[in-house]
C-alpha cells in the first residue's frame, strides 16, 4: 500500500476539499496521513476513524494559554525589556507567533515524514510547500503541490507580514517547476500558475459535493 502524507496547515476541523482528497486517496487502497495543527481550543472532530491525523502542538498553543498570566506580569511590571515592548505590539506580535507557528509545523511534519516513510507528499497551500519539499528530497517521494487558489492573491497571503510574502513568493518560483504534479480548483487557475510557470501541466480537481445517485422508483 502505497503511502501519502498530507500536510495542511489548519486544524483540519472544517476543510472539506482535504477531507475529501484523503478519502479518495483510501478509496484507492492508499495509506493517507494528515498532517494538522493543534489548536488551543478544543474542537471536536469526527471522522469514525477512517482518517489518521497527526496533529502537531503549536507555538499558539503554548503562547495563549499563559497569555492572562503574562498580562498581570506585565501590568505589575513598571519596565519592560525592549524586546516584551516590541512584542506587545500588535503587528510585531502576530509575525512573530505566526513563524514560531511554521517553525513547530515544519519540524514535526519533518520528523514524522522521516518515520512514516511516504511514497508521496500532497502539500496543501503554499505555505506547506518549503517543507514538503525537504521531506520529499530526504525520502526520495514524488512531491504534490495542491494551489487550490492562486495562494498569492488571496487575503490571507497579504495579512502576513513582507517577510513572509518574501519568502513565500520565492518558495512558489523555486519549488514548483520540481513538483511531480500542480493540482488547483479551476482551469481558469490551471492556466494561470501554467503561464505564470511555464508549467507543462496543471491537473484540476473541482471541489464538488459527494456523488448521490437518485434512483426513481417505478409506481
Amino acid at each position: 500500500m502505497k503511502r501519502v502524507l498530507v500536510l495542511v496547515k489548519n486544524n483540519f476541523i472544517n476543510d472539506r476539499r482535504v477531507y475529501n482528497i484523503a478519502m479518495t486517496l483510501k478509496t484507492q487502497d492508499y495509506d493517507p496521513r494528515i498532517i494538522a495543527v493543534s489548536s488551543y481550543k478544543k474542537m471536536k472532530y469526527n471522522d469514525n476513524g477512517l482518517l489518521k491525523i497527526i496533529r502537531i502542538p503549536s507555538f499558539s498553543s503554548l503562547y495563549s494559554k499563559p497569555r492572562l498570566k503574562i498580562k498581570a506580569i506585565e501590568s505589575n511590571s513598571n519596565k519592560l525589556s525592549k524586546s516584551a515592548q516590541m512584542l506587545k505590539q500588535n503587528k510585531y506580535r502576530i509575525t512573530f507567533v505566526s513563524i514560531m507557528n511554521s517553525i513547530f509545523y515544519n519540524i514535526g511534519s519533518f520528523f514524522y515524514a522521516i518515520y512514516f516513510k511516504p511514497n508521496y507528499v500532497w502539500a496543501n497551500d503554499l505555505n506547506t510547500l518549503s517543507v514538503a519539499s525537504q521531506i520529499s528530497k530526504t525520502c526520495r517521494s514524488k512531491l504534490i503541490y495542491d494551489s487550490h487558489e492562486i495562494f498569492t492573491e488571496g487575503l490571507t497571503f497579504r495579512s502576513l507580514s513582507k517577510i513572509q510574502r518574501y519568502f513565500l513568493i520565492n518558495s512558489e518560483k523555486k519549488i514548483i517547476k520540481n513538483a511531480d504534479a500542480v493540482v488547483v480548483t479551476t482551469n481558469l487557475r490551471a492556466k494561470f500558475l501554467q503561464n505564470k510557470y511555464s508549467l507543462d501541466k496543471v491537473w484540476v480537481i473541482k471541489n464538488c459535493h459527494k456523488l448521490i445517485e437518485n434512483i426513481n422508483s417505478e409506481n
